[in-house]
């Protein structure tokens, strides 16, 4: 978050919880005349702060976590990052994860060779709880000769996608091809197998984004 985008709408964090644990929070609104901002907790609590110091603190705090995961990212395999959802005011984000619950009907297809059979499985377990097993058409054990892990993400193609994924559709419309993404909707409730749940991966999105999660729902 930069000076730009702390603004009425806007999820920041901050180090309010429980034994200075991070604490997620949306800017309800701000007075820049009289330098307060006004944020709203995940619990529905809401707090007044001194805005320029809590900018100021907000970015430093979210610099912070960017360098930390740059360096956790470094130590893993690339295939095992997950990218991180921005849920925009506009609801972009969230539709698009309603759509894919339900009209989109989204699909996937996982490859990995005998060497990150193991990883892909445990990062799978990790954000499941779920164990996989090599299904065909679902998840397979790639040739010994190859050396990387893919994914295919299908889904019927609509133009209810944020542009940031619209450019990974690469190959066609309607597949994206990157783990990232792919372990990202599972944090958010998505499962290796279809049909989905609508209201599992519902209970993932921000109350704030629930209307637009619905309105893709609708599509």
């Amino acid at each position: 978050m930069n000076d730009n985008t702390f603004i009425v709408g806007s999820i920041g964090i901050d180090r309010t919880g429980p034994n200075y644990s991070d604490r997620e929070f949306k800017v309800v609104s701000i007075d820049t005349p009289g330098d307060k901002v006004v944020v709203e907790y995940t619990d529905g609590s809401q707090r007044t702060f001194a805005f320029q110091a809590k900018r100021e603190m907000t970015n430093n705090i979210l610099r912070e976590l960017a360098r930390k995961a740059e360096i956790e990212q470094r130590k893993r395999p690339g295939f095992l990052s997950i990218d991180k959802f921005v849920w925009d005011s506009e609801g972009n984000l969230a539709r698009f994860l309603g759509y894919l619950a339900g009209p989109g009907q989204v699909h996937f297809y996982l490859e990995a060779p005998p060497k990150y059979d193991d990883t892909v499985v445990n990062q799978y377990h990790s954000l499941t709880g779920e164990v996989i097993v090599p299904t065909k058409g679902l998840y397979n054990i790639a040739p010994t000769e190859k050396w990387a892990p893919e994914v295919n993400i299908r889904f019927i193609s609509t133009e209810v996608i944020p542009d940031s994924l619209a450019v990974q559709q690469t190959e066609r419309v309607g597949l994206i091809s990157r783990y990232q993404l792919f372990w990202a909707l599972v944090e958010h409730g998505v499962t290796l197998r279809s049909p989905q749940d609508p209201d599992k991966i519902r209970a993932f999105i921000p109350d704030s984004q629930k209307v637009f999660f619905d309105e893709g729902l609708q599509k």
